[in-house]
């Protein structure tokens, strides 16, 4: 990375471990902006993922880049100058990865979702697959929590997330999720938004600005 003298005087970054970090300017009008990287004219973010890369774009799953996580970044720190910030617009989402059907265990979890449909509607090996992610006390009642894990066919759609039916690679049962609550129910898991993965960025205590 190369940066000008005048960006070196104004530069900062905010580290929450060796791996996840954040270079911005902070000119003198108080608004702090990203490193820029090369070409003055193109403007990168110069940082490293949050506790965020193994999640899909909440704004468009489909969308290779990682803009959204800039913006998460610009937030955080931001806030931590006592700026005003606003929400993320899709920090009520659920939290959701992409995985893929990669082991004969997990393609047992979908043999009674198989059952009875044409080989090319059912879901096959290494076919994408929708995860989510538990918040402590969440877990339905009666389950594992060491040996729960939801999963559930691909969709780019985020606003049918909610409404899909989720299953549980171990035990095979199936359940709802929710973004409501503090715990889960008989059959209903309670699991972490964007929101909660960015609220867990911002407050790590090994995060601070130098």
């Amino acid at each position: 990375m190369t940066t000008t003298t005048h960006e070196r005087e104004n530069s900062g970054s905010w580290a929450i471990s060796a791996k996840r970090y954040a270079l911005f300017l902070w000119p003198k009008n108080g608004e702090p902006g990203p490193l820029s990287e090369g070409d003055a004219t193109t403007r990168k973010t110069g940082g490293r993922d949050t506790d965020l890369g193994h999640l899909l774009n909440p704004t468009d799953p489909e969308a290779p880049d990682r803009n959204w996580t800039a913006a998460v970044w610009e937030m955080i720190v931001r806030k931590s100058g006592g700026l005003r910030t606003n929400r993320p617009k899709f920090a009520h989402l659920p939290a959701i990865g992409r995985t893929t059907v990669s082991s004969p265990g997990l393609m047992k979890s979908f043999e009674s979702l198989n059952a009875g449909r044409p080989y090319s509607d059912q879901i096959k090996p290494f076919n994408f697959l929708l995860t989510a992610h538990v918040i402590p006390f969440g877990h339905p009642e009666g389950v594992d929590p060491e040996k729960f894990h939801l999963v559930t066919p691909y969709d780019s759609d985020s606003r049918k997330w909610l409404d899909k039916e989720w299953i549980d690679q171990h035990s095979r049962q199936r359940f709802r999720i929710t973004t409501h609550g503090h715990c889960g129910s008989r059959h209903t898991a309670r699991v972490k938004t964007y929101g909660d993965f960015v609220t867990e960025c911002e407050f790590s205590p090994r995060g601070k600005i130098r």
